[in-house]
């Protein structure tokens, strides 16, 4: 089978919209809390550690990315 499309995960940017910002990691925040679900790329987008999950780590690691900038 020939693969006609590809879908490129940009780690921490859930939303897709090419920028890592406030909105991202308070998906993030709302994912760990079970208040929203993911489709596969965004749980990849997410998972910024890459340890299998979306937990607090990952919103605490995003955010301090985010702030410090």
């Amino acid at each position: 089978d020939i693969v006609d499309s590809a879908v490129i995960v940009i780690s921490g940017d859930v939303d897709g919209d090419g920028t890592i910002d406030s909105t991202d990691y308070l998906r993030i925040k709302s994912k760990f809390l079970s208040k929203i679900t993911f489709d596969e790329p965004t749980s990849i987008a997410g998972d910024v550690n890459s340890d299998g999950t979306i937990d607090s780590t990952d919103y605490i690691v995003r955010k301090n990315m985010f702030l410090a900038a």
